[in-house]
């Protein structure tokens, strides 16, 4: 049986949302009668939230990731692999070094637009490219050393650290994941409950408020933007060989223009993003270049591996 300090990532957003439900109530509470049935249910809501924080304390609070830290590193770490890997770039190119090439090839926006989970593997894996040249007396001139590679690692250490996945519990609690589902079911229940009320709200509803009413439909807006998040990953391998996983491929959603870069598992992964059908475009040195329509659906995790044939 799958068991767990906490919750996961889609958890505490879908925490949040129930939390976001309750201050909004809270704020409008002067919108409705003390005999309101919204009254009691909105109580009930703050109850099976406060029984959840309860059993698992430590993980909620210690998980918020220290994102304005987080995102500082990541510019100062993409500005300085910016310099190193344009002056590596340089030098492979010079030396007819293709796969070093193809390791090295990234601008600082490139790296700021890696997904978090994917930036570490991704620094790493330069590194990995670079010292293989750091004996090579014609790249000594570039002036890219250990220390250089060393500095990069410590920071990489240190990213990690402010990724939610990272973050650890003092917590013994250790519960089945299966039981921590369960106790989002009664506020699921809330939320739905909630939402039968609010249409006596509505215009020409029997209480009819049309501001509280529709301040209650930016609330839903904002939690069905959060919560169980659309989300599309997958692998990417060889066509003639699925055990080889093509790292460096750029995913591009050919709609929004939005792109990842697989690690070096191959794996990529989008999330946060409108369901919708779209056109996917996966392209890699030395692979032909593929299109992949794909219907992704609101608050669904949606998993498709693509297989490239070499060019």
């Amino acid at each position: 049986m799958a068991t767990s300090k906490g919750l996961n990532v889609d958890q505490r957003d879908e925490l949040a949302n129930y939390q976001n439900i309750c201050d909004y109530f809270t704020e409008q509470s002067d919108e409705y009668s003390k005999n309101d049935p919204l009254k009691e249910e909105v109580a009930d809501l703050k109850n099976n939230i406060a029984q959840l924080e309860k059993v698992v304390p430590d993980k909620i609070k210690s998980t918020k990731p220290d994102t304005e830290k987080k995102n500082q590193l990541k510019g100062k770490m993409s500005h300085f692999y910016d310099s190193i890997c344009a002056d590596t770039l340089s030098y492979a190119k010079k030396n007819n070094k293709i796969d070093l090439a193809a390791a090295v090839n990234y601008k600082e926006s490139a790296l700021l637009d890696i997904p978090n989970e994917n930036f570490v593997p991704t620094i790493r894996s330069i590194n990995a490219a670079i010292k293989s040249c750091l004996t090579d007396t014609a790249f000594k001139g570039y002036g890219i050393t250990q220390a250089d590679l060393d500095k990069g690692e410590a920071d990489a250490v240190t990213f990690l650290s402010y990724l939610p996945e990272a973050k650890s519990t003092s917590s013994d609690i250790v519960i089945a994941d299966a039981a921590i589902e369960a106790l989002f079911e009664p506020l699921r229940e809330n939320k739905t409950q909630i939402g039968l009320l609010m249409r006596s709200y509505a215009k020409n509803g029997r209480k009819e408020n049309i501001p509280f009413s529709e301040g209650w439909k930016s609330v839903k807006i904002v939690i069905q933007s959060g919560g169980r998040i659309t989300k599309l990953n997958g692998v990417i391998t060889n066509a003639a060989d699925s055990s080889i996983k093509i790292p460096r491929v750029t995913v591009k959603n050919l709609t929004t223009g939005k792109t990842v870069f697989s690690n070096l598992l191959g794996e990529y992964r989008f999330e946060k993003f409108r369901s919708g059908t779209f056109e996917y475009e996966y392209s890699a040195a030395g692979y032909i270049t593929k299109k992949v329509i794909i219907t992704i659906k609101k608050g669904k995790h949606t998993t498709v591996d693509v297989a490239l044939e070499s060019a």
